[in-house]
């Protein structure tokens, strides 16, 4: 009995490996509020509803964020929250007035991109640098 709960065990480790995700977020305003990462790992939730999200204070122009994540397929995105107000400020036409980013350095022209254009396979020990414009 003891040995099938162990072979159980060695399989979900192996069917859901998990992986490492080193996030570099650059072009920082330091001192200027916090940074907010939200990752997301499907088409319809994508910008409602992120898997996994994290804040830290703008405490330096470059920072690193670490995540563990099982292997697959994400998008990111960042913002820069000068204010402090927990959302990302639009202006004119519902474009940020906040510093951004997506992963990918994906730079949308009229609308918000999609997972597809930001999305990106994590396996093992994955680094993704994001800068924020």
């Amino acid at each position: 009995m003891n040995r099938t709960v162990l072979l159980i065990i060695m399989i979900g480790c192996f069917l859901s490996a998990s992986a490492s995700l080193k996030i570099n977020v650059t072009n920082i305003r330091v001192g200027k509020g916090s940074i907010f990462l939200e990752i997301f790992n499907s088409k319809a939730p994508f910008f409602k509803k992120p898997i996994v999200s994290k804040s830290v204070v703008a405490s330096e122009s470059t920072i690193e964020i670490n995540f563990d994540l099982p292997e697959g397929e994400y998008a990111i995105a960042a913002y820069q929250d000068l204010n402090n107000n927990k959302i990302l400020d639009r202006g004119l036409f519902g474009m940020p007035k906040e510093p951004f980013a997506f992963s990918n350095n994906f730079r949308p022209l009229w609308s918000e991109p999609t997972f597809d254009d930001c999305k990106f396979i994590i396996s093992k020990q994955s680094i993704i640098t994001l800068k924020l414009k």
